[in-house]
Order: structure tokens, then C-alpha cells, then sequence
């Protein structure tokens, strides 16, 4: 049996006489298990000259959109594990069709090529995928034309690529966050995650910076895993299938824009989705044989206010914003799709994220003796109490984020 319960009596008492009928903030996955992805991106100018970047890490999702910030390392000698001979044609006059035809024979003959020394690569460092990313600017009919292809090479070695393009601007991609509006099971319905049901894309050239503003269309849960349990043949990725193409099954909803339209509409090459399946709660096993939901805080930011003079040791102020609600479980998947619909699994994430919240900002006066401490305490979250607790006190995992402390 599970049941609803909280380790702070004062928190429940928030949540149940109302407090959670403020807006819930936007929720930022804290990933605990994050796969190690290596990032290739080869451009060839119109002198032939290859140009190849790597670097290595983890792309991961803050809030409402994709950061790389944790993508930093830089892989040495990047040449040396993805790099394909820039195709030479034999003439600036060839039409699109015509350099689209001789380009896709030339790399297709070469791309098989490439899996061993990536993979053996991959097994080297420790990832788990590869992206690979080519851009050949050439000349047709005095015209600047740009032939893209992207590769996705998993350690297991399979390989997925997106055939030839020929565009005429330089290439974009779509990035596309959908969120499933159905909670699981043991959270109250009427609770729902940030962005549920929504679906948010944007463009982004091939170093993954924002080219167009992010639109957001809410499907009402289009898109939502199947219900489980519905029929012993259901597909977990029905939903997910429908927001790829719709045109996948007689069943997918038809009044929003699916992946494949998008990336015709943007005229990009491709999308990257960020697919973010049902939330569910974290539980504990408890004493009587129930079990617990799991309370969670977000210490997002933590600042010591200064005197005006440096020099006193009255007037510090230690302010910490926060939120606290359930600790949900949150799993993101990401795929990589190309123009024609076909896709791959290149990551997922899998950790925890705080909803619903109740936000609150506290502070509390210091003295510059109490420096040295503050690393490891934050202000206390129960209602009407303002002490300084030690983070150590706090279950394991209930602190599910915990920002470093700046200074102004």
C-alpha cells in the first residue's frame, strides 16, 4: 500500500490547508545518472580545408532547455577519430540535385569506415554515444549551397545517419522538448508537473546555440505514454512514435505538429528530442509496512549580502531561496531524428526533480564568524523558524540540490 506522507509536519500543513494553489516554478532535473556522450563537428570551407572539433561529457537539461555546460572537455587530436575526405566536385556549375546524388555515394562509401575507430574510441574514454556532425560549404551555379550529413554511433556500434542534404543556409537543428502530462500513480491528479502536456521546440545551428525563440504549443498530453495495463500488446512509445510522425498510426492526433514537420517547416536537418516520460514519486518503505512519499528541497540560490563597510562584523545577511515538494523521479530521453523520420536512443537521463513547490526566500543576520560554516547549512525550511541547520542532519537524498554561495 502506498500512502502520501511527509517527514516535515509543517510542510504538510502547507500543502494541505492550500498553500500549493501558488504556481508551481519550473522544475530543474538534478541528474543522477547521466550517460557520457562525445561530440564531433567537422566543416570544410570552399578551399577544402577540414577544420574538426571534439569534446566530450554530458549534455543535459536545466530547467526548460539544453545545456552543454558539462560538455568541456576538449578530445585531443579530434582529426584523428572522426574525419571523412571532404568530397571535391568537378565543377561550381553542378546543380543541388546533381552535387546531392555524387555527395551521397561519396560519403555513404565512407561512413561504414568510421564506426570501428569511433567505437574503439568511445570504449577508450569511457562514453557511451557519439555525435557526429559534417558541414561542407561548395559553390553551385554562384550560389553557396552547404552539404550536411549527422551521424549517431552508439559503443555497441550501431550507427545511425541522416543521408545527404544540400540546403541553402547554413544548417539548424530542432531541439524539442515534450513533457507527459499524466503523473503516475500515488500523486494527486490535479498536481501536475511543470510544462505537462506541452510541447517546446527552437532552432539551433550545429554548436547547439539558440537560432530562433523557443515556441510552446500545449497538447493537452497528445503525445503521453499509454496508460499501463490497458492491453498486454501495448507499446510504450506509442506516443512518443505519434510525435515523431504522425502519419506513423491511424491513432496518432493529427491537430498539432509532429517532428518530421517541424524539421520541414524550420528547414533543418534534423531534431534532437528530449522526451520526457511520467513522473512518479519516490517512495520509502515505512515501519507498518506503507510507504512514503519522499519530501525533497531545492536550495537554488544561497548569497551573503556585505555591509557597505568591509571593515565591521555587523550587518551580514545570509539570504537563501528555495523550494520544497515531492521528490519525483524524473526520466528524459533523448533521440536524435532525421528528415525522414527514422530515429535512435543517444541518452538518457534519469534523476530527481522537486514538484509540486512551494517557493520561499529567507534570510537570517551573521557575523563573519559563522563564514566558515555556512558551506554546509542552509536556513530552515519549516514555516516560522529561521535557524541555521547543518545539511548533514537532512536525510540522504532529500536535499536534491544545493547551489553554492555567492557574494554581493
Amino acid at each position: 500500500m502506498k500512502s502520501v506522507r511527509f517527514n516535515l509536519a509543517s510542510v504538510a500543513l502547507a500543502i494541505l490547508t492550500g498553500v500549493t494553489s501558488v504556481a508551481a516554478s519550473a522544475a530543474t532535473t538534478v541528474a543522477t545518472q547521466q550517460n557520457r556522450t562525445v561530440v564531433f563537428n567537422e566543416s570544410v570551407g570552399l578551399d577544402g580545408i577540414a577544420q574538426v572539433k571534439g569534446r566530450i561529457g554530458v549534455v543535459g537539461t536545466t530547467g526548460n532547455t539544453i545545456t552543454d555546460s558539462l560538455l568541456g572537455q576538449n578530445v585531443t587530436n579530434a582529426a584523428s577519430v572522426f574525419s571523412v575526405q571532404p568530397i571535391s566536385l568537378s565543377s561550381a556549375s553542378l546543380s543541388t540535385v546533381e552535387i546531392q546524388s555524387l555527395a551521397q555515394s561519396w560519403f555513404a562509401n565512407r561512413i561504414s569506415a568510421l564506426s570501428n575507430q569511433v567505437v574503439a574510441h568511445l570504449n577508450s574514454v569511457g562514453a557511451d554515444s557519439a555525435w557526429l556532425d559534417y558541414q561542407q560549404t561548395v559553390k553551385s551555379k554562384g550560389k553557396t549551397k552547404y552539404i550536411v550529413f549527422s551521424v549517431s554511433i552508439l559503443k555497441s556500434g550501431k550507427m545511425t545517419w541522416s543521408g545527404v542534404n544540400v540546403v541553402d543556409s547554413a544548417p539548424t537543428t530542432v531541439y524539442t522538448v515534450y513533457t507527459n502530462k499524466t503523473v503516475a500513480a500515488g500523486l494527486p491528479q490535479n498536481w501536475q508537473y511543470p510544462d505537462a502536456g506541452t510541447l517546446k521546440y527552437d532552432t539551433r545551428n550545429l554548436n547547439f546555440l539558440v537560432v530562433t525563440p523557443q515556441t510552446v504549443i500545449q497538447t493537452n498530453g497528445a503525445y503521453d505514454e499509454p496508460a499501463s495495463g490497458v492491453s498486454a500488446i501495448t507499446d510504450p512509445d506509442a506516443g512518443l512514435k505519434c510525435l515523431i510522425d504522425s502519419q506513423s498510426s491511424p491513432n496518432c492526433p493529427t491537430a498539432f505538429p509532429d517532428v518530421k514537420k517541424l524539421i520541414k517547416t524550420t528547414d533543418s536537418i534534423r531534431t534532437v528530442v528530449d522526451y520526457v516520460r511520467k513522473v512518479q514519486p519516490d517512495y520509502t518503505q515505512q515501519p507498518d509496512g506503507t510507504q512514503a512519499a519522499k519530501m525533497a528541497i531545492d536550495i537554488y540560490e544561497r548569497t551573503i549580502q556585505l555591509p557597505a563597510c568591509c571593515c565591521q562584523d555587523t550587518g551580514q545577511t545570509y539570504i537563501n531561496r528555495q523550494r520544497y515538494g515531492f521528490s519525483l523521479i524524473t526520466i528524459i530521453d533523448r533521440y536524435l531524428v532525421n528528415a525522414d523520420g527514422s530515429y535512435v536512443l543517444v541518452n538518457r537521463y534519469s534523476g530527481h526533480s522537486v514538484s509540486p513547490t512551494i517557493d520561499q526566500t529567507k534570510s537570517v543576520a551573521i557575523t563573519r564568524a559563522q563564514f566558515g560554516l555556512l558551506p554546509g547549512q542552509i536556513i530552515n525550511p519549516e514555516d516560522g523558524k529561521m535557524d541555521l541547520v547543518d545539511v548533514s542532519t537532512y536525510p540522504l537524498g532529500m536535499i536534491v540540490n544545493l547551489a553554492p554561495i555567492t557574494y554581493r
